[in-house]
């Protein structure tokens, strides 16, 4: 029991500091040198989404029909 709830206090705290931790690890720069290659591949993935989701995002404020965005993004509609 008492790694139990060791483990559930140590998720709950976690949870409530991720968006902080989101918030800085996005905003801070990363040395793609010190990233093991299964890191390099996680961190270009987020870099993609990252200027994807930008892109949609300009488009979207530009007034943009949804339509021709799928078009440009080859991303679903419902994603978009």
């Amino acid at each position: 029991h008492l790694l139990q709830n060791a483990s559930d206090a140590f998720l709950a705290a976690v949870r409530r500091a991720m968006p902080v931790i989101r918030r800085t690890a996005c905003s801070a720069e990363l040395d793609p040198g010190i990233l093991t290659a299964a890191e390099r591949l996680q961190f270009e993935g987020f870099q993609r989404r990252q200027k994807t989701n930008m892109l949609i995002q300009q488009m979207g404020a530009e007034g943009v029909p949804i339509k021709r965005i799928v078009r440009v993004t080859g991303l679903s509609r419902g994603l978009v």
